[in-house]
């Protein structure tokens, strides 16, 4: 038990002690839906291409199934290119879903063709929001 705590603590003081907040943040919280993806038992991998990238193409079988981008907090900075990395996936492998993964926020946009469905991580965790 104490070291759990121990190691809590150590994050947290990380954390807090970083100069750019949001990104040890949003690697613990991509690490957790890459976590959660593998234990459903998919088989995932990351995207890219010559100008975006894409966290999770999740593959069902032989299908490629899913596109999900991990972001802990949307903002006007960073919305343009979390969306363009998202559609570049679905593009490639046909797909008319995408999903972004926040912290708090909950909505459903289309862009290009695309429903893309922000879901914030506590629902996709608890499995409100199936993703797969």
């Amino acid at each position: 038990m104490f070291e759990e705590n121990l190691k809590y603590y150590s994050t947290r003081v990380y954390i807090n002690a970083h100069p750019v907040k949001y990104l040890p943040v949003c690697r613990i919280s991509r690490n957790l839906v890459c976590n959660a993806l593998i234990r459903k038992g998919l088989t995932i991998f990351f995207f890219r291409d010559s100008n975006n990238e894409c966290d999770f193409i999740i593959k069902k079988g032989t299908k490629i199934s899913g596109a999900v981008q991990v972001c802990y907090h949307l903002t006007g900075e960073n919305t343009k290119r979390e969306i363009a990395g998202l559609l570049s996936a679905c593009h490639s492998f046909n797909l008319k879903t995408g999903y972004i993964i926040t912290e708090q926020t909950s909505r459903i946009i289309e862009e290009e063709g695309v429903e893309i469905r922000i879901v914030p991580i506590v629902e996709y965790l608890l499995g409100f929001a199936n993703i797969d």
